[in-house]
């Protein structure tokens, strides 16, 4: 909003109704109407020498109604970017990340740990799919849309540094997969299913990370695998 004799900038919005004399002048506010009809692009302040009519008033009005909504909206998108900055903070570091997936399915890294792990699975044909699955050291893990315009996501896991702390300590490959289903929440037959192993094997892998890790039951045995490193 501007003075057209560029006396002055003005930043109200709902000044129609005032008389306006900094330089001895009325002030008339008019409204200008997009292409689209009902959608206000913006004021001018000019130089008039009478008041606002009715129409004047009315159109005002309307035009303010507008910019209230187009305000909610803008209100609404600047809280929905600081909720995402929030969620890619928490969910990303630790050698996780996020990436969103277009219309075609393809990946755009949204931080710089998506984008290094991305790099890693990129040639990968299950990417951009449903399942979740492991690749060179990356779980990948797919994430639906949750509503219209809002895209579907990929979360990005770093394994590598919890698979070499498993080595050091002597745990195997498997033993590690088991860990890490137990500690989703999954029972021994439910951790077998994932696997496609049989529940009496995987119970075998369950007793050597008791041992291995020096934990008496379930609770001490994630706690233990948090502390060394094995787990998130």
């Amino acid at each position: 909003m501007s003075d057209v004799a560029g006396e002055r900038q003005w930043r109200r919005t709902h000044c129609y109704n005032l008389d306006f004399r900094p330089f001895g002048h009325l002030r008339h506010l008019v409204a200008s109407a997009g292409a689209d009809p009902g959608v206000v692009e913006g004021y001018a302040l000019v130089r008039s020498g009478r008041d606002f009519t009715g129409d004047d008033r009315d159109l005002f009005g309307f035009a303010q109604q507008q910019l209230a909504l187009v305000e909610a909206q803008l209100a609404r998108r600047e809280r929905l970017r600081l909720l995402a900055a929030a969620a890619l903070e928490l969910v990303g570091g630790g050698g996780r990340g996020v990436a969103r997936l277009d219309e075609d399915g393809r990946p755009h890294p949204l931080d710089a740990t998506a984008a290094r792990l991305l790099a890693a699975v990129r040639d990968d044909p299950r990417l951009g799919g449903p399942d979740t699955f492991t690749a060179r050291d990356t779980e990948v893990r797919y994430v639906p849309s949750a509503g219209p315009g809002l895209p579907a996501l990929l979360l990005l896991r770093d394994l590598a540094r919890g698979r070499a702390i498993a080595r050091l300590i002597g745990v195997t490959a498997q033993e590690h997969r088991t860990l890490r289903h137990l500690h989703a929440g999954r029972t021994a037959t439910e951790t077998a299913r994932q696997l496609g192993l049989s529940p009496v094997t995987v119970r075998g892998y369950i007793a050597s990370l008791h041992r291995k890790l020096d934990a008496g039951h379930t609770a001490a045995l994630l706690h233990r695998g948090r502390e060394l490193g094995l787990l998130d």
